[in-house]
C-alpha cells in the first residue's frame, strides 16, 4: 500500500510539472507577447482605430510569438511584430509581395516605423 501511494504521488508530481510547463509556454507567454506588442505599438504612436487586421501566431522555430498587423492608413504593408522571450519586440515591415521594405529605395517610409526600445 505504501508503494501504491508512492506511485500515485510521483505520477501526480509529474502531471503537475507537465501542466505547469504547458501553461507557461503557451497561454501565459501568449498573453505576455500580446501585452508587449501593444506597448511597442503605443511607442510607435499607432492609432489603434486604424488596425484593419491583427493575428497572433506561435513561432515554433524560435519558441516565441509573432503578431501580423495590417493598418487601414498604411495599405499594402504587413507589420510583423516578433516577441522574444526576453521581452523584446523585433519589427519587420513587409510590402504586399512579402519583401522586407528595410533598405528598399523605391518604398515610401512606413506609417509606423521601428522604435528603438
Amino acid at each position: 500500500s505504501i508503494m501504491k501511494k508512492k506511485k500515485v504521488y510521483i505520477i501526480t508530481i509529474i502531471l503537475v510539472l507537465l501542466a505547469s510547463i504547458y501553461l507557461y509556454n503557451f497561454p501565459i507567454q501568449k498573453v505576455r507577447a500580446e501585452k508587449a506588442v501593444e506597448s511597442y505599438m503605443q511607442l510607435q504612436g499607432v492609432d489603434f482605430a486604424q488596425i484593419e487586421s491583427r493575428e497572433v501566431k506561435k513561432d515554433w522555430t524560435q519558441n516565441g510569438y509573432y503578431t501580423l498587423v495590417t493598418y487601414k492608413n498604411d495599405p499594402g504593408r504587413i507589420y510583423e511584430y516578433h516577441y522574444k522571450k526576453n521581452g523584446k519586440i523585433v519589427l519587420i515591415i513587409f510590402n504586399s509581395q512579402w519583401n522586407d521594405i528595410d533598405g528598399m529605395y523605391n518604398e515610401p517610409p512606413a506609417t509606423y516605423p521601428r522604435v528603438d526600445e
